[in-house]
């Protein structure tokens, strides 16, 4: 299990049968969010501080790879697809859900200056 540390760009890692952190993984500036696939055993960070998606992998929480996506980042798992869909200030980025890369980016709609519209 994963959790956020409030004010702090950490990530604790906790053993889910007796709720003890077993690691902290510091990651980021400012983590707004996170979402985990749970078929890939990966979670992916939402980061506005630094415009960027965090991936890590939920088993040791180990951290694999830093996406720039762009300001105000926020992301969904589509697990069915294996994907993480992330909509920014720039556009929309498509992450593969195993690897964390990315599959597809666009530009945003015209006159759409953030995720909210």
């Amino acid at each position: 299990m994963l959790g956020l540390v409030e004010a702090r760009p950490d990530v604790v890692v906790l053993d889910t049968r007796t709720g003890a952190a077993v690691r902290t993984v510091s990651v980021g500036r400012s983590l707004d969010a996170i979402v985990v696939d749970a078929r890939t055993g990966r979670a992916f960070l939402a980061d506005s501080g630094a415009g960027a998606v965090h991936v890590l992998g939920t088993r040791r929480g180990g951290y694999v790879r830093t996406v720039r996506v762009g300001a105000e980042p926020l992301v969904a798992v589509d697990a069915r697809r294996q994907r993480v869909v992330v909509a920014s200030a720039t556009g929309l980025s498509v992450l593969d859900a195993r690897s964390g890369r990315v599959r597809t980016a666009g530009a945003p709609r015209p006159g759409c200056r953030r995720p909210g519209g």
